[in-house]
């Protein structure tokens, strides 16, 4: 087939050549070069749609092939949108929690200036005399009413001393015991045994301000956070657990801490909060005991949806 299709392709060159130049072609040869000249294009146009056909198909492939690579991209894309949604949903958590933290905080302050305020108020009332209370128009209770002429001496003694004596707590028995620092801090933890928080929060406020750097420490903190949280003060709470966290974290009272605070936030209706905390718990002391409390609380939250 090919040295016949040269052959007539050949014949089909010479053809208009030698009528050009006059010379004598036989019918024969006339004939067998039209057949030839079919047969050319027939084989012509057939190449040509198998041509096209393969052409169609690879064509299809390819798009086909560009096709499953945009949607393998496009998967892709969204598996990494929906880790960088989860990264910055925690960022977010977080973000939340410390803006508590620092509510606290301020809170705290505010709430201690206003003690410091109340009690100098006091400090300058008990420093009057009875003169000066007197004149500033400070009446007698009811049940000691003086005549309509002058006040007794001994009745207007009686009330003056019960305002300018402030009221002094009695410590307990074990106090005259303490000579030690642990002996201070065992004073400590009996009053909290005993429910007299605040008495027990003067008593390690004493151990902090006399041995700042005790290795009881932490457990002064913690402690003086779970008064606070007896007293349903959730707030100081939370504020003087991040003390253990913020300054012990190698403490074993830091998760302890932690899952307090978080506890904290719990019964403040902060939901939010709560659960950072637990989270935190869990990625910074995981296999701590608290950190086993941590999870059933946060399995809580997620029942009722905080």
């Amino acid at each position: 087939m090919v040295s016949k299709r040269k052959v007539s392709l050949l014949a089909i060159i010479i053809f208009p050549f030698m009528v050009g130049c006059g010379a004598y072609i036989s019918p024969d040869l006339i004939y067998k070069l039209q057949d030839d000249v079919r047969e050319v294009k027939k084989e012509v146009s057939e190449l040509k749609g198998e041509g096209g056909t393969e052409g169609a198909a690879a064509t299809s492939g390819d798009a086909e092939l560009q096709l499953r690579k945009e949607i393998a991209s496009i998967k892709a894309d969204m598996e990494s949108l929906r880790g960088e949604i989860s990264t910055f949903q925690g960022f977010i958590d977080e973000t939340k929690y410390q803006m508590k933290q620092d509510q606290l905080i301020v809170e705290e302050k505010l709430r201690e200036s206003e003690r410091r305020l109340l009690e100098l108020e006091r400090k300058l009332g008990a420093s009057k005399g009875p003169e000066s209370r007197t004149q500033e128009g400070v009446s007698p209770p009811p049940q000691v009413a003086p005549p309509p002429t002058v006040v007794p001496p001994r009745k207007e003694k009686e009330r003056v001393e019960q305002v300018s004596i402030p009221k002094q707590e009695v410590p307990a028995p074990s106090k005259s015991a303490v000579k030690t620092p642990e002996d201070l801090y065992d004073y400590g933890l009996g009053l909290i045994k005993a429910n007299k928080f605040g008495e027990a929060r003067k008593s390690l406020d004493e151990f902090a301000n006399s041995y700042p750097d005790h290795r009881l420490m932490p457990n002064v903190y913690y402690w003086r956070g779970e008064t606070f949280y007896a007293e349903k003060d959730f707030e100081s709470a939370a504020i003087t657990f991040q003390e253990v966290i913020d300054r012990f974290p190698d403490s074993p009272k830091a998760p302890d801490s932690l899952y307090k605070q978080g506890l904290c936030f719990f019964n403040m209706r902060d939901p939010i909060s709560a659960r950072a905390a637990f989270n935190l718990l869990l990625s910074k002391y995981p296999a701590s005991n608290a950190a086993g409390k941590a999870k059933i609380k946060l399995n809580e939250l997620d029942e009722k949806g905080g």
